[in-house]
């Protein structure tokens, strides 16, 4: 699975959606990206990493993986955390 893009949340992602460069993917679902961010409780800072793997049945498709990982201090260390 190839890491396409990647990126801190701001504000203005969680209000009004994640901003991608073009040329990283196609077109995306808009109404999923905003329903995510309310029913994971994204926040500024949160990082989004977007995958990419080629479908192994069909030659055309492909999966796209949204990772979302907060860092949380915990026992004195800064960790990542999968949301």
């Amino acid at each position: 699975m190839a890491m396409v893009f990647s990126k801190f949340l701001t504000a203005d992602d969680i209000e009004n959606g994640l901003s991608i460069p073009g040329c990283s993917l196609g077109q995306l679902p808009d109404q999923e990206g905003l329903t995510m961010s309310m029913q994971k409780d994204l926040r500024v800072d949160d990082k989004v990493t977007i995958h990419e793997e080629a479908m192994k049945k069909q030659g055309s498709g492909t999966w796209i993986k949204v990772e979302v990982k907060r860092k949380i201090r915990l026992f004195g260390e800064d960790i990542w955390a999968d949301v």
